[in-house]
């Protein structure tokens, strides 16, 4: 039991007060900077540490010799090498020889009694000491420091290009490298990702053209765009053929650009068909032998049928042991016979749990509660993200916590509530979705349970429905109204 890191109180809803941090708000800060304080979840101190004391936590006192905020200043000439007062950095036992001054950190002149008498002598030797200073630190950095800045940034983006060749060079000769013969490229846009543009193409294999996407970086990408690029290429590798999943058809490159081929998926993305299909007023039988369109309606089994395609697909990831982060409706893709396929794997990671440390846009209304408060990722975060798909797919497309607030959003989920029950859903697969936000990780369903769970479910679906047009309103209401959130 007990609260998440940065609260307390009887109900766990109370943040910790300053000074104090971690679970329960049981742990002191250590000597923080006065008017800060320290961060309530990891106690990390947030402007520096109290003069004596150093470490991001600030529990560590300073080592002989230095003193002051975050222990950064040296002491001065001290008697006999004593160490000065680690907060005020005073030389307590007096100063060796040649030094003065409570800091022992000012040398004695020793010159003719005439200068001294002079009251502009220590202006002077002041006013030269701080333009050898200033002259020195100009040169300094006209000839040391800016050409090693810009050498650095050579060499960064050296490397760069090396690990994309070297990336490319994997390809070479895998069954995934296409020639340039093989590939052509039209001018229909699909989309517009966060570093790269993809577009409708077509691949030649075995003398038959078939209809791909194809993602290449843009022309202005930075750094971290060509490093994600990379990352998403290397998932796609490992991920290999799965019928759920939008695979890699191969790659290729042309004059410096990197393309890579994608399955093409006609009828668009999850939550753009949910949404329109809305609409609809006419019944259609849904099976994997005939092709429901646009035109047609969604019944129960459809919906199901859906959920279950796309629980495979993460039960493939999970398979490889890959974190797929941003499960949702818009990053699943219908194929021929409404196939689902789960896509984009541009936030993906094939590390069984790790730490979010970038400032990565992140899709908060379907993180899990441990990705939200302690940016902790595991297989069973995309378990919580399924969940949030689930009511997608049986709201027709709605939008999770509409009228909340993201800020508000964090203690909602924090004080126990959940999304409410769709209305198109039977409690069954409520339930199913409650088990997937369950704040430990450890007691939610896994994927395979999950899959298993759909697949009885579609065998035992007796109920048929038609979504017409005078049900428009439930789902609007979804969209607009203020969300009742259920515990």
């Amino acid at each position: 039991g007990g609260c998440y890191r940065g609260y307390g109180g009887p109900q766990c809803k109370e943040e910790c007060p300053k000074g104090w941090f971690g679970e329960n708000c049981s742990s002191i800060c250590g000597h923080c900077h006065a008017l800060s304080g320290c961060d309530s979840i990891n106690g990390i101190c947030l402007e520096g540490c109290s003069p004596g004391w150093h470490g991001i936590l600030c529990v560590q006192n300073c080592s002989s010799g230095t003193y002051g905020n975050d222990c950064k200043f040296l002491c001065g000439r001290c008697k006999s090498g004593a160490p000065c007062d680690p907060t005020t950095g005073v030389c307590t036992s007096g100063c060796d020889d040649g030094w003065e001054g409570d800091k022992c950190d000012a040398g004695v002149l020793k010159t003719a009694p005439s200068f001294h008498s002079s009251p502009s002598f220590p202006v002077l030797i002041i006013s030269l000491v701080a333009a050898v200073i200033i002259i020195s630190t100009f040169f300094t950095y006209c000839v040391v420091v800016r050409p090693r800045k810009t050498a650095l940034r050579r060499l960064y983006n050296a490397s760069s290009i090396d690990h994309l060749a070297n990336t490319y060079e994997q390809i070479v000769g895998s069954p995934w490298e296409l020639q340039r013969g093989q590939l052509s490229l039209s001018n229909e846009l699909l989309g517009n990702g966060q570093f790269g543009q993809v577009k409708k193409g077509n691949v030649k294999i075995n003398g038959v053209k078939i209809p791909v996407a194809i993602k290449s970086l843009k022309d202005n990408a930075s750094e971290k765009d060509k490093t994600d690029f990379l990352n998403e290429l290397s998932i796609l590798k490992r991920v290999g053929k799965n019928e759920n999943v939008v695979c890699l058809v191969g790659a290729c490159h042309i004059r410096g650009v990197m393309y890579v081929a994608m399955e093409y998926a006609k009828h668009g993305d999850l939550r753009t068909f949910l949404r329109q299909s809305r609409r609809l007023t006419s019944l259609h039988e849904y099976d994997n032998t005939t092709s429901p369109s646009l035109h047609t309606a969604l019944r129960p089994q459809a919906l199901i049928k859906l959920s279950l395609d796309t629980a495979k697909g993460l039960k493939h990831l999970a398979d490889k042991q890959i974190i797929h982060r941003d499960v949702a409706a818009r990053n699943v893709l219908l194929a021929d016979k409404l196939v689902a396929k789960i896509a984009d794997f541009g936030l993906s990671k094939n590390d069984q749990t790790y730490v979010k440390t970038s400032s990565t846009r992140v899709p908060i209304r379907w993180m899990a509660i441990e990705s939200l408060f302690n940016n902790t990722y595991a297989l069973q975060s995309d378990v919580w993200s399924f969940g949030v798909l689930l009511w997608e797919i049986f709201t027709l497309g709605g939008t999770p916590y509409s009228s909340i607030d993201s800020q508000q959003l964090f203690k909602y989920l924090k004080d126990g509530h959940r999304l409410r029950k769709p209305r198109l859903c039977d409690q069954d697969m409520y339930a199913m979705m409650l088990q997937c936000w369950n704040d430990d990780p450890d007691r939610r369903p896994t994927i395979d349970e999950l899959t298993a769970r759909l697949n009885r479910m579609l065998e035992n679906s007796q109920v048929y429905m038609n979504l017409n047009v005078q049900e428009e309103s439930l789902y609007t209401e979804i969209d607009h109204e203020r969300m009742n959130m259920t515990g």
